[in-house]
């Protein structure tokens, strides 16, 4: 892959990625053996550094904290597959994710329960007659695609993202949090293997993205989407 980066900069470079720089991060793969190696990858980033094309030997990522709709993600990825896979020759595909972090934190006189439907709110302290809890839960699920992972974590330390995720290359949309924050964690994925195409590969994540909007609608209230969020609410048959 390596030799193929200079090509890839300069149309990505084009195409509203003008900074770039190569990075290590460090792989484990757990088994009756645990193993580390140290894997080169190569950032191409947005002028406002909230979205990047991470690009190694065996992944292409498109992560941003500037997310607006699917739609323009879509159209963003499919741009990105097209330059990559023209001009590294990518023929195989084995595995797609789609991956949603939100974070949540409640103003001044507001509860978790205008967030948070009751499945991922869990125990208050009263019911357990205790000062204080943390909650974290998960939940694994098997869709047409592949597995749905919805994860709650609430961190007090100032990091936001999950374990594998942060730190971030990019900028955050919003300020730092102080205090306790809840973390929304939506991931799926699939391992069908398919051919590397942006067309069906973009159709395939939008079947991912399906179980994800299921499952973020299912978790949070419609309060907290429409009245806190700004979605449109989904009016029933």
């Amino acid at each position: 892959m390596e030799s193929f980066v200079p090509a890839i900069q300069e149309e990505l470079r084009r195409k509203n990625y003008p900074l770039h720089r190569a990075a290590e991060l460090t792989q484990i793969t757990f088994g009756p053996e645990l193993k580390s190696a140290v894997v080169k990858r190569w950032l191409f980033i947005s002028k406002n550094a909230r979205t990047a094309v991470s690009i190694s030997n065996n992944s292409v990522v498109l992560e941003t904290t500037d997310y607006d709709t699917f739609d323009s993600f879509a159209d963003r990825l499919a741009e990105v597959l097209e330059v990559v896979g023209r001009i590294a020759a990518v023929n195989i595909v084995d595995r797609l994710g789609l991956r949603f972090v939100d974070r949540i934190q409640p103003l001044s006189g507001e509860n978790l329960s205008d967030y948070l439907e009751q499945p991922l709110r869990g125990f208050t302290p009263a019911s357990l007659s205790v000062s204080d809890i943390f909650q974290r839960h998960e939940y694994f699920c098997k869709t047409p695609q592949g597995m749905l992972m919805i994860r709650v974590f609430q961190p007090e330390d100032g990091v936001f993202l999950p374990p594998g995720l942060d730190p971030s290359d990019l900028e955050p949309r919003f300020p730092a949090a102080s205090g306790r924050v809840t973390i929304l964690d939506i991931d799926h994925f699939s391992e069908a293997q398919m051919d590397f195409a942006s067309d069906p590969i973009v159709d395939a994540m939008w079947a991912l993205h399906e179980h994800c909007d299921i499952a973020f609608r299912a978790a949070t209230t419609e309060t907290a989407r429409v009245s806190k969020w700004g979605a449109e609410a989904v009016v029933g048959d």
